[in-house]
């Protein structure tokens, strides 16, 4: 079942599919927020219910900070909402 927020969250997590490191909250949420011209609460509502539904995962760089990734259920719904991964979509013919 689609929820209202799915569009929204495709943006959230091309947002973090792209970031070298994955997505950090804080400065990261504000920038965003910037760009989706939204209130920061609102990336942090996006942020709260993409981790609920485990479309992000957790994951740690190298001193132990944790930042998050798209999970594999998140790369399904990016893809179910049109947005392969662009190791998938490099797959697909032409």
């Amino acid at each position: 079942m689609d929820s209202p927020l799915d569009s929204f969250l495709v943006t959230f997590l091309q947002h973090v599919r792209q970031g070298e490191t994955g997505y950090v909250q804080g400065p990261q949420a504000t920038r965003l927020a910037e760009r989706m011209e939204v209130q920061p609460a609102f990336v942090e509502a996006l942020y709260v219910s993409a981790r609920m539904r485990t479309l992000i995962k957790p994951a740690y760089r190298q001193g132990g900070k944790m930042h998050w990734q798209v999970s594999e259920l998140g790369e399904a719904f990016l893809e179910r909402h049109g947005n392969p991964s662009p190791a998938t979509a490099a797959d697909q013919p032409s």
